[in-house]
């Protein structure tokens, strides 16, 4: 036999169906977005040691040279011979070389080049814009859209 419920009591069991509901439907959008962004990062980070020869080979290869060039500056028992050699090789500059500097700065923290650091580098600039995109999305849209530009954003771009 079911307990006898008040008109008070009601609203509020009500109420906390639709909370486990809501709470489900958060839960739901939250594991769509984590799998997003681990789809996203399981793309980028698939070819991460391969030469920069996918996209722009040119450019790449510049920027290589120019984040050469700025870490062989850092280093203080580096040969004269090297460090000009070096600057003649990075001597045009194109953009703002935010990432080539961010590139030996970490080329400087790991002890050596390695070309995967500029990748992970902007892997995870990549992921940040997606997340940031998320936001924004959220902020002038229902959360789903938001889901969705998220996931335009990082799997499609």
């Amino acid at each position: 036999m079911r307990p006898v419920t008040t008109s008070r009591e009601a609203p509020a069991q009500r109420r906390g169906g639709e909370d486990e509901a809501a709470r489900f439907v958060r839960l739901a959008r939250a594991a769509a977005l984590l799998l997003v962004f681990a789809c996203a990062s399981a793309v980028r980070l698939h070819h991460l040691s391969d030469p920069p020869l996918d996209f722009h080979p040119t450019r790449q290869f510049r920027a290589a040279l120019l984040a050469r060039d700025y870490y062989l500056r850092m280093l203080p028992d580096v040969p004269e011979w090297r460090r000009e050699i070096s600057a003649r090789n990075s001597a045009e500059r194109y953009e703002f070389p935010l990432l080539q500097r961010a590139a030996a700065l970490g080329y400087r923290a790991w002890g050596r080049e390695d070309l995967r650091i500029p990748r992970m580098i902007s892997v995870v600039a990549w992921l940040l814009g997606g997340w940031l995109v998320f936001l924004a999305a959220r902020r002038i849209s229902s959360p789903d859209g938001a889901l969705v530009a998220a996931a335009f954003f990082l799997l499609c771009l």
